[in-house]
């Protein structure tokens, strides 16, 4: 008795811990318990309150059914789903699993606990309160600055005090604003620097804590439907958000590092992608060359160029041209980056077996009229493109190679026949990128002799071909606040294009050099990437600089 009373009383929120303590040591030992029996049993055993549970995985059910059933799909992979189940055997679980096959799925079969099952309830409140992202009216598009210093000066402080939703608003809003490609994180020591792509370049924009940071990713990571618990593998995901009415895409990519995650945005606005034809920089020459091609209804047109160099964007314009009600188009592509009204578009996935060559065949059953190919890679690709393109359909798509010309070489090496190559290719567009200069603020530029050389020997090879050539306007960038201080506002390309007549199916049947093929090119008036480049410095377009840089 004397024991009894003089032993300490434990305070409330101590027997409190102490009980949660009890309950998850036994929680512990019924769980090690269920893993002996399954291993003897040669079954497999998942303790699903400490694995990471898939979002999408969950949505093949409801809460009401799992509880039902005791039984959860927790994994997915392809078109395997991972299913976790009290009693696999069981009449209810079995009926879960049976649905889920003929839902086309490979399930897999796992025994876990009572308790496990109930862990993931609070997934599924999860998936019910997540929503579209909505921008919240505390920040204002009008508010955002509209130049990169003023951002770093004032919007630094939206982040160190913003709860995460407002983050992601001030983030999304900023994107918009300047008309980022592309927002990376990239995680430091002591901190996260911000930095926006525009034009083709990085800005660092500002850096935030890691402690905020961690906010902004749980709340892009929620957003993009990925795991937040998940750091230490690659993710990738995506999500959208609204601006004045305009839906903007946002494809998310996560990387593990030394400091935590990388995460890159990539910005998929379709208003910037589903441009005219006449607003990519073409010259009319060129722009009359591609429209004359586009009228036709069969011939493998293709769009050559570095990655970054506006090829997709190349595609997407002619698509644009050519949509109409009367025409069947459908696009594969890897992967679908912009809806695009009135055409069929089919997602690549290479690790399901799902590639362009596969896309092709099942295709060219679908009775289309034009096809758009996102890249030929292969032989069997190659071959399949060309024997479209001489059965009737008008085939879009890019291949890797350095100029027009070399690409007919290029798709020689990866074996399709000459005959084939001859007969079917009728245009390669091959293009860069180089930034537009400011009309508001360039300033006249003053030439050294060596680019004066160099301007003087595009001129005459030019004035050879009969390209008459404009009153020199060379301009510099200097920097304003139309432009944000850059200089330059939007890109355009710089191109050449090899129109494929029949002195030039003729050199590829005997088998000439890239070199002959120039020759009999240039005496139609082809221009190569270099003097169009040239020839819009010349216009006051851009800078010499950007030129050299694009050729790089």
């Amino acid at each position: 008795m004397d024991e009894q009373k003089n032993a300490p009383k434990l305070r409330s929120g101590e027997r409190g811990k102490s009980t949660e303590k009890i309950a998850e040591i036994n929680r512990e030992f019924k769980e090690r318990d269920i893993k002996t029996r399954a291993k003897k049993e040669g079954t497999k055993y998942i303790d699903l309150k400490n694995s990471p549970i898939n979002h999408d995985a969950i949505q093949l059910t409801t809460w009401s059914e799992v509880e039902k059933r005791q039984a959860v799909p927790f994994e997915i992979a392809g078109r395997t789903l991972h299913v976790a189940c009290v009693d696999p055997q069981s009449g209810p679980a079995q009926e879960l699993i049976n649905r889920l096959i003929q839902q086309g799925y490979q399930v897999e079969s796992y025994v876990c606990s009572p308790e496990g099952i109930q862990s993931v309830k609070r997934y599924f409140d999860q998936v019910m309160r997540q929503e579209p992202i909505v921008l919240q009216k505390t920040v204002e598009e009008g508010n955002i600055p509209t130049d990169w210093k003023a951002l770093l000066n004032e919007k630094k402080k939206v982040y160190e005090k913003a709860s995460g939703p407002e983050m992601m608003n001030t983030l999304n809003l900023q994107a918009t604003q300047f008309k980022a490609s592309d927002i990376h994180f990239q995680p430091e020591e002591d901190q996260v620097v911000m930095r926006m792509r525009r034009d083709g370049l990085l800005y660092e924009v500002l850096s935030i804590s890691n402690k905020q940071f961690q906010m902004l990713s749980s709340e892009i990571k929620r957003a993009a439907g990925i795991k937040i618990n998940i750091q230490q593998t690659p993710q990738d995901g995506e999500y959208q958000y609204e601006v004045n009415n305009r839906r903007i895409g946002v494809r998310v990519s996560t990387l593990p590092t030394q400091y935590g995650e990388s995460i890159v945005l990539r910005i998929l606005d379709a208003q910037n992608a589903m441009v005219d034809i006449n607003q990519l920089g073409f010259t009319d020459y060129q722009k009359t060359l591609i429209v004359d091609q586009l009228k036709k209804e069969t011939g493998l047109i293709l769009v050559t160029g570095p990655t970054g160099s506006g090829k997709t964007s190349t595609l997407y314009s002619c698509i644009h041209a050519i949509n109409t009600p009367e025409k069947k188009i459908i696009t594969l592509e890897d992967p679908i980056e912009f809806e695009i009204h009135n055409v069929t578009q089919s997602e690549i996935v290479e690790e399901e077996g799902y590639t362009f060559a596969m896309g092709l065949r099942h295709v060219l059953r679908q009775d289309p009229n034009v096809i758009m190919v996102g890249e030929i890679r292969d032989k069997d690709a190659a071959e399949i493109a060309f024997q479209a393109a001489l059965t009737g359909h008008m085939v879009l798509s890019t291949v890797h190679s350095n100029d027009a010309v070399l690409t007919i070489p290029r798709l020689l090496n990866i074996g399709v026949k000459p005959y084939i190559l001859a007969l079917g290719l009728e245009m390669v567009i091959a293009q860069r990128l180089v930034r537009r200069l400011c009309q508001s603020c360039r300033t006249p530029a003053q030439i050294s002799e060596a680019e004066r050389a160099d301007i003087d020997q595009v001129k005459a090879s030019l004035a050879s071909k009969g390209i008459t050539i404009p009153e020199e306007q060379i301009f510099n960038a200097k920097g304003c606040d139309e432009c944000h201080g850059e200089g330059y506002n939007g890109r355009m390309v710089m191109a050449e294009i090899l129109k494929i007549n029949e002195a030039i199916r003729r050199s590829v049947l005997a088998g000439e050099s890239a070199e002959q093929i120039v020759a009999i090119a240039e005496k139609e008036g082809y221009i190569r990437i270099k003097e169009d480049g040239v020839l819009k410095v010349l216009q006051g377009l851009t800078t010499l600089q950007e030129v050299w840089k694009g050729l790089v």
